[in-house]
């Protein structure tokens, strides 16, 4: 049987991030890049206009039309907070505190210690269908940085660091980003190919990468014992799953991130979808929907089947 998937995703992430011939200014779209070695050039401190308001995208962030800082104030001014990711991120640390403060003492640390004893084989104690979902938390970042590294151009703050956290901490870390993601600025991104940085263009834009991680999401309905549990005793799988999930905090609160987690991603294909050249908003958010069917599944299904952009 395959290692966990969420553990071998952690460690290639953390592998990822430490490659020297890249780095994290690889997963960086080329603009961004220059902005990093060069942000104190003079022909960086002109912004660029924005293509959708009488705003414009500095270098560092977002410029009024005159050139002065329209989010003055710092990165957690009333301006700069995207107020529904922010929220969506606060009701998820709220949900899983309080769940966590009503468990009885040790609960989690006896469930999930059989999982760090052997990573290899599902944990007795583990219901299939909760060890399915736990290894989905760990391919979703490449999901989500599948759809935030086009659009990641101009914002406030790198998305990579927080893609990478999201293999461990889920929407616990990625909703600071999203929180501070400015939607305007992620919209008037229309890059190429060659305009993302090198894992952009040949992981997240490459049809063979995109199909590989659908594969994996396929293979770990087999892995996690899942289609074995439901062809032995189907009437167990789903009441073993709320058993646990009403009794451990882990369960609840990993189970609500999957769900965060799905409909970000799902937030985010219109906006992906138009990027590139399909203008119709109705399909767009159709096709979204449909991603919301089945978790992470659906997302990586439609990062394969999705138009590439285009090379130049």
């Amino acid at each position: 049987m395959l290692a966990s998937v969420r553990s071998l995703v952690v460690v290639a992430l953390l592998l990822l991030a430490g490659i020297a011939p890249f780095g994290a200014s690889g997963f960086l779209p080329a603009s961004d890049r220059r902005v990093l070695h060069k942000r104190h050039h003079p022909s960086f401190q002109r912004a660029r206009q924005h293509p959708l308001a009488s705003r414009a995208v500095g270098p560092l962030g977002v410029t009024n039309g005159d050139g002065t800082d329209a989010d003055e104030g710092g990165l957690l001014s009333p301006n700069r907070v995207n107020v529904p990711w922010a929220a969506a991120w606060v009701g998820f640390i709220a949900y899983a505190y309080a769940r966590t403060a009503g468990e009885a003492p040790g609960a989690t640390n006896a469930f999930v210690e059989p999982y760090f004893s052997d990573v290899i084989h599902r944990p007795e104690a583990w219901p299939a269908l909760f060890f399915a979902v736990w290894n989905y938390l760990g391919l979703v970042p490449l999901l989500m940085a599948s759809l935030i590294i086009p659009s990641s151009g101009g914002q406030k703050i790198p998305a990579a660091p927080f893609l990478f956290g999201s293999a461990a901490g889920g929407y616990g870390v990625l909703g600071l980003y999203m929180s501070l993601r400015d939607d305007e600025t992620a919209a008037s991104q229309m890059p190429s190919k060659a305009d993302l940085g090198w894992f952009g263009r040949n992981v997240f834009e490459n049809k063979a990468c995109n199909w590989l991680f659908f594969i994996t999401t396929v293979s770990n309905l087999f892995t996690s014992d899942l289609v074995s549990a439901l062809s032995s005793d189907p009437a167990r799988v789903v009441p073993d799953y709320i058993e646990s999930f009403q009794s451990l905090a882990i369960v609840g609160a990993s189970s609500a991130d999957l769900a965060i987690l799905t409909v970000t991603a799902a937030c985010l294909i219109p906006q992906d979808l138009k990027r590139r050249g399909v203008e119709d908003e109705g399909k767009a958010r159709l096709i979204a929907a449909s991603t919301l069917l089945l978790p992470v599944l659906g997302g990586f299904a439609y990062c394969a089947l999705r138009p590439e952009l285009p090379e130049d």
